[in-house]
């Protein structure tokens, strides 16, 4: 028999601290306001959301500063649609055409809805695509943003990456 999976989080947003669990959904109860276990499927799939696209925000915002402390981007000789694009909104309304070929990465949240799933975001280049669809999908996420390390420990004590 299969043993179950321990869960952990760890990082940024647990203030360094280890969180394990055998449940993704009890490790995000310690990082969502008021997501619980009580609340529909839908309300944790849209708190999830919400959740990653203020972390997706914050991590631009960090992008930018870093590529310009870097000399790799100036936002003052940048043209305007990538000034703009860059601090829009990050559900997922990726560039209409072609590669995203600016220093800075662009951080998109793909919808978690079901008629949106049908369109994915496909951009290529520097761009990083996120989910909250699921709680694996919201953890792996956070880990790409660097807010947290997490995984699963087997019932042998190794941690598989990069899937949860």
């Amino acid at each position: 028999m299969k043993d179950a999976y321990l869960y952990f989080v760890t990082g940024l947003l647990t203030d360094g601290q280890l969180w394990v669990s055998t449940s993704t959904e009890t490790l995000i109860q310690g990082l969502v306001l008021g997501y619980s276990e009580g609340v529909d499927h839908a309300a944790r799939a849209k708190l999830r959301h919400n959740f990653l696209l203020a972390a997706a925000t914050a991590c631009q915002e960090g992008l930018i500063e870093q590529a310009i402390e870097e000399g790799k981007w100036n936002e003052a000789t940048a043209p305007t649609w990538e000034r703009d694009r860059l601090r829009a909104n990050k559900s997922g309304q990726a560039p209409s055409a072609g590669v995203w070929s600016c220093a800075v990465p662009l951080v998109l949240v793909q919808s978690s809805h079901a008629r949106a799933r049908a369109k994915r975001t496909a951009v290529k280049g520097n761009v990083l695509i996120l989910e909250a669809r699921t709680p694996a999908h919201f953890l792996i996420s956070l880990k790409k943003l660097g807010m947290v390390d997490a995984g699963h420990v087997n019932g042998k004590s190794k941690v598989h990456e990069p899937y949860l």
